[in-house]
């Protein structure tokens, strides 16, 4: 019995989000302060880090915007095996579904990013930032209609002629 395309998508993009959200986390954690000091010998200052840990919270909104479009996929997919004719394309659903996960993963970085900023005080979003949340959420918009509308029954949902006419 084949499986549904979506199940193992879900499940992979989830293990992809995974791995990305404990990098960042392990990132994170190992962001150390900088030593600043004057050039004549004065007092030295702690600083922190803020690149590595804009780089670790744009790691951890990958996984989590990953995580977030995965688990629609692996419900849907779980679910029972749609019959051939069911689905208007198998192959649309799983690539509307790679779309829509590689774009949640990318707004997700751009979100992650923005958050560390403003907790800084950097209260402007980078173009850089702003840029990945309109990517990402573009490919989670064209990813969404392609997922819809290749999961769009054929018969237009009368399912009894669809049965009959096997």
């Amino acid at each position: 019995m084949r499986t549904d395309p979506l199940l193992p998508v879900g499940i992979t993009f989830l293990c992809i989000g995974a791995v990305s959200a404990v990098v960042g986390a392990l990132v994170y954690a190992g962001s150390e302060d900088d030593l600043v000091c004057g050039s004549i010998g004065g007092d030295c200052v702690e600083r922190p880090d803020h690149s590595r840990e804009i780089a670790a919270a744009g790691l951890i909104g990958t996984g989590v915007g990953m995580a977030a479009v995965s688990i629609p996929a692996i419900i849907q997919g779980a679910g029972k095996k749609p019959r051939e004719g069911y689905r208007r394309s198998h192959g649309m659903v799983a690539a509307g579904s790679v779309f829509a996960h590689l774009g949640g993963g990318i707004f997700g970085a751009g979100a992650g990013s923005m958050i560390v900023d403003t907790t800084y005080g950097r209260l402007d979003a980078t173009a850089a930032e702003a840029a990945l949340m309109g990517v990402g959420g573009a490919l989670v918009v064209l990813g969404g209609v392609l997922w819809g509308l290749g999961a769009e029954r054929i018969d237009g949902g009368d399912t009894v002629a669809a049965e009959g006419a096997r």
